[in-house]
């Protein structure tokens, strides 16, 4: 560079903010697209759909997002973690996650599998949700890892169009069933599955990833660090899904699945603000995850403490935002002759700022190495908070599982709170083969 283009230059720290603006914009970009299209999807279904056909979508949906908790917790969060301990080996690396994948979608599906086919075979469902069930259970989760391979890439551009991908085709192919008067919970489920394998295949080829199996003691040491980290990330995927589906689950039980589908369709307006910061989480992760393995714990606190902050703003103006206009945006949304339910909005107005902190929360966590943590956040929440809210709240219907979800959550986040604010000591142990204690905080 000459002395002019040098004096001409932007500031480093003016570079550095571009930079920081362009990924941010890109990940909240992939995850408006990612949640927007979900919205859609749940709001097509919600208004064409008799609310009984509805909450049985919510409860097969609820059914493969715990297929993906599992694979998120085992796989793509551990690769997520621990790309920046193997950035001079980013192709094999790649390579022995792949192997991961695929044994862990094996089982996934082999579970699926033997799940509806018990189902099918007492008369519940029909034996094409056998085939079904298999599909999502491959393909859903596949499609989560190559997004987080782009984020842990630190290139978020390309998790949006790998997400775009997968847009069109289940936007595209629900119209078509519409069109065709062929769309019910079922069908959109199955473009579901084509429009995650369309995009996953579209990723893989441009990553160029290939399972490499576990021969040397080198790839057995990275599947071993996965485990580290996955045996507590594992139990905290599962906590995870029972506190943001177990009332989906339980109300058909003591209610009817018409209060599902009125749930499911309150809490689509009040979880874009939680898909928002998903989004940034996404890469604020790997970004904290450099700074702590680079041992710049400060500016790490940093951008924990500004990210916590603007999360919390975000989701009381959210709150304010649905509190004025909540009412018209349901009926708008779903149709004049779902008008009576818009007063349930209401009782979930504490979820949005809820949500948005507990993200933060989890990132900062997952980005010091400390699943058990957030393990033991979750556990306390769910055997103290947990079981006097769903035993209180589900024979209340809709009402009483937002307001029992709400306590739920503000359990969890204290939890989280007391963790990340405890600073115990910091003493990084390594078994006889190297492998970190992730049990440890990384200081």
């Amino acid at each position: 560079m000459s002395d002019i283009e040098e004096r001409m230059a932007p500031p480093a720290a003016v570079r550095r903010w571009a930079v920081w603006g362009g990924r941010g914009a890109a990940s909240l970009a992939d995850q408006a697209m990612f949640a927007g299209t979900h919205f859609v999807i749940n709001v097509m279904l919600a208004r064409w759909l008799p609310l009984e056909e509805y909450g049985l979508f919510a409860v097969a949906y609820s059914v493969m997002v715990f297929a993906n908790a599992v694979h998120m917790a085992l796989v793509a969060e551990p690769a997520t973690v621990l790309w920046a301990r193997h950035l001079e080996r980013k192709g094999p690396f790649l390579g022995e996650v792949m192997a991961l994948n695929l044994l862990v979608v094996l089982a996934l599906s082999v579970a699926a599998a033997a799940g509806t086919a018990l189902l099918a075979i007492v008369g519940t469902i029909r034996p094409l949700a056998v085939v079904l069930a298999v599909a999502l259970a491959a393909s859903l989760p596949a499609f989560w890892l190559v997004r987080q391979i782009a984020y842990a890439d630190m290139k978020p551009w390309r998790a949006f169009l790998i997400t775009a991908i997968y847009a069109v085709v289940l936007l595209g192919g629900s119209v078509a069933l519409k069109s065709f008067d062929r769309l019910n919970g079922s069908s959109c489920l199955a473009v579901m599955s084509v429009a995650a394998l369309v995009s996953t295949t579209w990723a893989a080829r441009h990553y160029k990833l290939r399972p490499i199996w576990p021969a040397s003691a080198k790839s057995r040491a990275v599947l071993k660090e996965c485990w580290e980290y996955g045996r507590w990330s594992l139990p905290t995927g599962m906590f995870i899904w029972i506190v943001n589906n177990i009332f989906i689950v339980v109300l058909p039980m003591v209610t009817t699945l018409a209060d599902v589908g009125r749930l499911k369709a309150c809490m689509n307006l009040l979880m874009p603000i939680q898909q928002i910061f998903i989004g940034a989480s996404l890469i604020a992760l790997p970004t904290l995850s450099r700074s702590h393995a680079a041992g710049d714990h400060a500016r790490a606190r940093r951008m924990t403490t500004t990210f916590f902050l603007l999360a919390v703003l975000c989701g009381l103006l959210f709150s304010a935002a649905i509190l004025v206009a909540g009412k018209f945006a349901y009926t708008f949304l779903y149709g004049p002759q779902h008008a009576n339910d818009a007063r349930l909005i209401m009782y979930g107005l504490a979820l949005p700022t809820l949500w948005s902190a507990i993200a933060v929360a989890r990132t900062d966590l997952r980005a010091r190495q400390r699943p058990r943590a957030i393990f033991m956040a979750y556990a306390s929440a769910i055997a103290t908070v947990g079981l006097l809210a769903v035993a209180l709240g589900a024979p209340y219907g809709p009402r009483g599982a937002l307001l029992g979800l709400s306590a739920i959550q503000a359990a969890i986040l204290s939890a989280l709170i007391l963790f990340m604010t405890t600073r115990p000591e910091a003493i990084r142990r390594s078994n006889a083969n190297g492998t970190p204690d992730f049990d440890t905080l990384s200081q």
